[in-house]
């Protein structure tokens, strides 16, 4: 993630999106794409927060289902995925709502707050903002999983065969 105060614009553009009842932003320029429900083939023995896997144009693409990693639930069955960068792989986030694209002065960016929120690692906070009577939640996608977790994700892609 970049660091957003360092940035040469005074202005962010960011997208927000929702997991259960957190509300979330995320520069969109860390985001590839963001596709609509699309079949996650299950995968034996997966992390219990892998989905699955996607096919999409050739490519092989881990699920993360943040309601699991984040240990929140939703009524919702409805899904989006965001698609992110993160090294050489691309991961998969399923996410509640993708609402909009939003822009925000740095100014507003209030510091990370020092208690734990709803099991997020505190690394993958950037920091909160307020619009439309919400907090929403500035995130780093990237920094969501441990090393640990991501080793559990390339474990698990080395038994899945490629794309046809």
């Amino acid at each position: 993630m970049s660091d957003y105060k360092q940035e040469a614009h005074d202005q962010l553009r960011l997208m927000r999106f929702a997991v259960g009842d957190l509300e979330f932003a995320m520069g969109i320029t860390e985001i590839r794409e963001v596709i609509p429900p699309t079949e996650i083939r299950r995968i034996p023995k997966a992390p219990g927060f892998v989905e699955g896997v996607l096919s999409l144009r050739g490519a092989i693409i881990p699920v993360v289902d943040l309601r699991k990693l984040f240990g929140t639930t939703s009524e919702s069955e409805d899904f989006n995925i965001i698609l992110r960068q993160i090294k050489s792989v691309t991961v998969g986030y399923m996410v509640d709502q993708v609402r909009h694209v939003v822009t925000l002065a740095k100014s507003k960016i209030l510091p990370r707050p020092p208690v734990v929120i709803q099991g997020l690692p505190k690394e993958c906070i950037y920091g909160l903002f307020e619009q439309d009577e919400d907090t929403i939640i500035l995130i780093d996608l990237s920094k969501t999983m441990g090393s640990k977790q991501v080793g559990e994700i390339e474990k698990m892609m080395q038994s899945v065969p490629s794309a046809k």
